[in-house]
């Protein structure tokens, strides 16, 4: 069942990942706008076949800091348990990965973390809660302590 589990959740996210919406906008003589959505595959389907859910899961979220273009930071950024909040689908309830650890562990871009350390906002700051006695590794963590730490292990220039 957990293989299941794992194919369904990988082939899921593959379709998500490799699909790109396209959005029609052709207008009629009467004005009339198409608002139909298509969906292309594109090579990333290929790219991304050898990956693991766990993988693209991570890929996903640290994409999303990486690719960051304007000022406006990832919502997810802004949940404190995150972590917690996954327990269970990719790893025990007993033995939780530590998700937003290993999301910036992927992150490369000093600009999106200068940002995220930047921030004037307490949401960033602020250290998950436990809940039910589960412990993760670096839940005395906040988003901008991780933040501040891969900004040294990637030894960017604070300019």
């Amino acid at each position: 069942m957990r293989n299941l589990n794992g194919v369904l959740m990988f082939f899921l996210v593959n379709l998500v990942l490799s699909c790109k919406m396209q959005k029609k906008e052709n207008l009629s003589a009467a004005n009339y706008v198409d608002t139909s959505v298509k969906l292309e595959l594109d090579s990333s389907f290929i790219k991304n076949r050898d990956k693991s859910p766990i993988d693209l899961f991570i890929a996903t979220f640290a994409d999303s800091i990486n690719g960051l273009k304007n000022e406006q930071l990832p919502l997810f950024l802004s949940d404190a348990e995150f972590d917690f909040h996954h327990v269970g689908i990719f790893s025990s309830f007993h033995e939780p990965l530590p998700l937003r650890k290993l999301i910036f562990d992927q992150v490369i871009n000093c600009k999106s973390l200068s940002l995220i350390i930047s921030n004037n906002s307490d949401i960033y700051k602020k250290k998950p809660n436990p809940k039910n006695d589960i412990q993760v590794k670096f839940q005395n963590l906040s988003v901008f302590d991780l933040a501040e730490m891969r900004f040294d292990v990637l030894k960017c220039s604070s300019n």
